[in-house]
């Protein structure tokens, strides 16, 4: 597998902690739109790694999530 520069590997990282994350609490992607005010699409997007969250796209996920952003990261940080 490609090793990816920093920046991108912790995106990617941070998608994969999103979905499993979601999952872990047992959430739809549409309930974690509802608790986040995220689009579903939005959601999918950050899940898939076709989109790039902004700071404030992830805080409002991460809120949805039972978590602060900087839980989000750190999590994901771990992952790598």
């Amino acid at each position: 597998m490609k090793r990816l520069p920093w920046p991108e590997i912790l995106i990617e990282s941070i998608s994969q902690e999103i979905r499993l994350r979601r999952e872990e609490l047992g959430l739809t992607v549409y309930a974690l739109s509802q608790s986040s005010g995220v689009s579903q699409q939005g959601i999918a997007y950050y899940e898939k790694g076709t989109r790039r969250p902004s700071l404030e796209g992830l805080a409002k996920v991460a809120k949805g999530l039972g978590l602060e952003l900087s839980e989000l990261i750190a999590r994901a940080e771990r992952r790598i």
